[in-house]
């Protein structure tokens, strides 16, 4: 087949159930008009970045899942029609009327370049239908799909950037399609937003398998696709806690505040600075730190607070240097303790005291994090344990999204059953939070 073979394709509408198919799958059919307020209500609720971020994210999927579409329906001539078919398909399925204008590949040495050009574009025609000239290119769901398609057809991370876009006052929207590592820092945004999808696509991926498996009795599978879930499932949410802070700019704030002689200010600037550094830093080849790194990381951040607090918090630490050197996850401890602040000193009117111990206990190192704060009931300690519906939205750290069984369900994965996360509260009396680690260290990693 020939990318031009795809002019000839028909949609086969069956009224009587209610379904539009297109190259065997079923589609939508929806007005322009719809997603461009959906796209304005998206800018009202999350700003204009975040919804750039969505949009590309949402084109992306719907070039990648075309592309697999396209790939597996029909015996193409060969890979270069197949990437072809990109701005055909764009055209058929009414986005715009795009064209390849360059395509160099080489798959020996796995380079690939392609410039592509489109007119009457569906996001630009809303832009300036709605809104007006748009001071940076606006066709996010477009360039999203181009990267989507290519992506899957070349299996390796592509991304298209529009150069020019008639959204913004160009004749024409030009764009580019290359591998996303060689656009340098253009992309380091985008490849956060790639590594996302991917990585709840995986889950998603898993998870139909996991379903089908579990219908066909198959236990052994069934584990293994289970353990390949949750390994997934942890990727995902280590890619969700990474800020992105610009913690250059935090510096410079220090520096000018040494210079005007504000101590405070600045000890604040670089404590926030080496908080942004822990959470965009690498963890080792295992995806671990050592105990010593997320006390380290804690005490800036209780710095912070105690800041906050001025002489209503009393920090108390209680450390065993010798039980430090035993390894975690990364942002362990955070959740816990930013929850501390957040559920129980800060709703409480009295002055604060708050604990941080790290003890050796028999086979186990034992951390607690302690405050006198309003408490939690049975109740909630339970939900919380077990995220029933509402648990993990509202007491989930607000600066990492984790919440305390997510916590604990990550360092079972590295540490086992034996690992353990202990709450106990009373409404009124304060709150210690309790986590036992093995001493002879994870069985993973």
């Amino acid at each position: 087949m020939k990318a031009k073979d795809l002019l000839n394709s028909r949609l086969e509408q069956i009224a009587s159930e209610g379904k539009v198919i297109a190259h065997g799958r079923r589609v939508l059919l929806l007005d322009s008009v719809v997603f461009a307020a959906l796209r304005s209500e998206l800018q009202d609720f999350l700003g204009q970045d975040e919804t750039q971020s969505f949009l590309n994210r949402l084109g992306y999927f719907m070039g990648h899942n075309a592309a697999r579409r396209l790939r597996d329906r029909y015996h193409w001539n060969d890979e270069r029609e197949l990437l072809s078919a990109c701005p055909v398909l764009m055209g058929w399925s009414g986005l715009a009327s795009a064209k390849l204008k360059r395509l160099e590949c080489e798959r020996g040495r796995g380079s690939l370049l392609a410039e592509i050009s489109w007119t009457d574009s569906f996001e630009s025609e809303q832009q300036l239908r709605h809104t007006g000239v748009a001071p940076a290119p606006v066709c996010w769901t477009l360039a999203g799909y181009a990267s989507g398609y290519f992506s899957l057809v070349a299996g390796q991370n592509m991304l298209c950037l529009e150069t020019e876009c008639a959204g913004k006052g160009d004749t024409r929207c030009e764009a580019i399609i290359k591998p996303i590592a060689a656009w340098g820092d253009a992309a380091r945004k985008s490849a956060a937003d790639l590594a996302r999808f991917e990585a709840m696509s995986r889950i998603h991926h898993l998870n139909a398998q996991l379903h089908q498996k579990e219908r066909s009795g198959d236990a052994q599978q069934q584990a293994a696709l289970a353990e390949a879930l949750k390994e997934a499932q942890l990727k995902a949410l280590e890619s969700q806690v990474n800020p992105h802070f610009l913690f250059n700019t935090i510096n410079v704030i220090a520096k000018l505040a040494f210079l005007e002689g504000a101590s405070q200010t600045e000890a604040m600037a670089y404590a926030l600075a080496d908080l942004m550094r822990y959470s965009l830093r690498g963890s080792h080849g295992d995806g671990l730190v050592t105990l010593r790194d997320e006390v380290e990381h804690a005490r800036h951040y209780l710095l912070i607070q105690s800041t906050r607090y001025h002489d209503r918090l009393k920090l108390n630490f209680e450390i065993d240097e010798t039980a430090l050197d035993i390894r975690v996850p990364p942002l362990s401890l955070q959740p816990i303790i930013e929850n501390a602040f957040v559920h129980g000193l800060e709703p409480s009117e009295r002055p604060g005291q708050f604990l941080l111990s790290v003890q050796k206990a028999r086979e186990y190192v034992v951390i607690s994090v302690q405050d006198n704060g309003v408490g939690i009931s049975r109740e909630q300690v339970h939900h919380l344990l077990n995220e029933e519906p509402g648990a993990r939205d509202h007491w989930s750290a607000h600066t990492t999204g984790l919440g305390l069984a997510q916590v604990r369900d990550r360092l079972r994965y590295y540490y086992g059953e034996k690992c353990r996360l202990v709450i106990e509260s009373e409404p009124g009396s304060g709150t210690t939070v309790r986590l036992l680690l093995p001493l002879d260290g994870p069985v993973k990693g």
